[in-house]
């Protein structure tokens, strides 16, 4: 398995997708992919497949996969922080949400005309990523995040089943 683990996820995880990135990890995914082109990806990248598909997991060229047992997104994060021992690896908002590339510091001015007013106004910390533009900052849903994040590394998601 590789050291620093790089998943590849099939189109019914895309929920399982974001949170996975959020916590720093690095995630492929995308909705259209069919099973033998996620089969070739998860062989010639050294990734790890995730999916609830036994029958994909099964093919030869599939090196590492996991086979998810819940449907429970937050659940799913937890299977996979536990299986892949991946606590103490968590890097939280390092990664785009949206296309899996590392997030750079940007200065303010350099992205201030495609801010909101109160976000040029309140916000002065900024992070863009370079592959797709999508900027980010410490705004009123960070903090949601930030528990969140805090929870997966202590195990409390609140579901019982997690808590074993």
């Amino acid at each position: 398995m590789p050291v620093e683990p790089r998943f590849l996820l099939d189109c019914h995880l895309g929920r399982l997708t974001a949170h996975l990135r959020m916590l720093g990890f690095d995630c492929l995914y995308q909705n259209d992919y069919d099973d033998l082109k996620m089969a070739g990806i998860a062989h010639s990248e050294g990734r790890i497949l995730l999916t609830r598909d036994r029958r994909l997991l099964m093919r030869k060229v599939i090196l590492h996969g996991y086979c998810l047992r819940s449907l429970n997104p937050l659940e799913q994060v937890t299977e996979i922080m536990q299986r892949f021992e991946l606590i103490s690896k968590i890097q939280p908002f390092h990664r785009c949400l949206r296309c899996n590339h590392p997030l750079e510091a940007v200065d303010k001015d350099a992205i201030l005309e495609r801010l909101l007013p109160l976000t040029k106004q309140y916000f002065d910390a900024f992070h863009i990523c370079p592959a797709c533009g999508q900027i980010y900052w410490k705004g009123s849903h960070y903090e949601r995040m930030q528990r969140l994040v805090e929870q997966i590394a202590k195990n409390e998601t609140g579901h019982p089943s997690l808590n074993n």
